[in-house]
């Protein structure tokens, strides 16, 4: 690819990451953070300069946060892993400690020229959907009950 190609191409990349309104985080096999959308200021409390090159497992609350590397480790040794290309429900970590649901979709991109491939990871905050259906269970059934 050519050079200015490759600017475009990188400056498609940061609009995308600066427009997502979901954080949207690259990590390498190692599970270090790669790259960063804008959105996890908002959502996380960290800057994407502040993340990149730390581990993963900053955004992860205990058991996940020290089982991470195992998970890693495990995926690279057979292949396989339960979080690829599946939206999944976790609890996330905040930079001030506050722990909040989140729903994780990881996906695996194999980069040309690059000899381990990279996992990229949309993160959506469940806090308000949550609130809201529970809610809607506690008035669920209202219209059913009989009228005095």
């Amino acid at each position: 690819m050519s050079n200015s190609r490759t600017s475009i191409s990188h400056g498609h990349a940061r609009a995308a990451h600066s427009a997502a309104l979901d954080p949207i985080i690259t990590i390498d096999a190692r599970g270090i953070i790669q790259s960063a959308s804008d959105s996890v200021r908002r959502v996380l409390g960290w800057t994407p300069n502040q993340l990149i090159g730390r581990s993963v497992s900053v955004l992860m609350p205990e058991p996940h946060r020290s089982a991470h590397d195992g998970y890693l480790d495990r995926y690279s040794q057979t292949g396989y892993t339960h979080i690829l290309n599946s939206a999944r429900r976790f609890n996330a970590q905040r930079k001030d400690g506050s722990v909040f649901p989140i729903e994780l979709s990881v996906s695996r991109a194999d980069v040309p020229a690059r000899h381990t491939p990279l996992f990229v990871g949309i993160i959506l905050d469940m806090t308000g959907r949550d609130a809201a259906e529970r809610e809607a269970g506690r008035h669920e059934g209202d219209d059913e009950r009989p009228r005095p």
